[in-house]
């Protein structure tokens, strides 16, 4: 019988989201735990949320401690945006979702008036990946 790793755990749900190979790049390893929690809620490799319950900022707790670039992007628009930017997810927008949450290592100062996300994602190291989905 095989031996089922978290890595593999990790990849199996990126990749039923379609997140593997359309947002997240098919090398990915997770360096970093990404936890994540709406009040009581976890999010947990896209479990479905309400959308009452994201309607506040998440918390947020990264494992192992380290300098991180957090952003929040919606697979349909693939736009990565800061979190401090975006304190919840808006299915307003027609979609329900993945939400995904992508921790990048900082290796570098950012300047929010001149941060590009696209390029940022492009060439920062991807440490980390949780995400969720709206409930309809």
């Amino acid at each position: 019988m095989p031996l089922i790793t978290g890595e593999m755990v990790i990849h199996a749900a990126l990749k039923k989201a379609r997140l593997i190979p359309d947002v997240i790049p098919s090398n990915f390893y997770p360096e970093a735990m990404l936890d994540i929690k709406y009040g009581n809620e976890q999010v947990t490799l896209g479990n479905e949320l309400d959308a009452q319950t994201t309607a506040t900022a998440p918390d947020i707790t990264v494992i192992p401690p380290g300098n991180y670039t957090l952003l929040m992007a919606n697979q349909c628009n693939n736009q990565g945006l800061p979190l401090g930017n975006v304190s919840r997810p808006d299915p307003s927008f027609g979609t329900t979702g993945p939400f995904v949450f992508l921790l990048y290592k900082q290796r570098h100062h950012l300047d929010k008036n001149t941060f590009d996300a696209q390029e940022f994602m492009a060439h920062e190291p991807l440490a980390g990946v949780n995400f969720f989905n709206i409930k309809t």
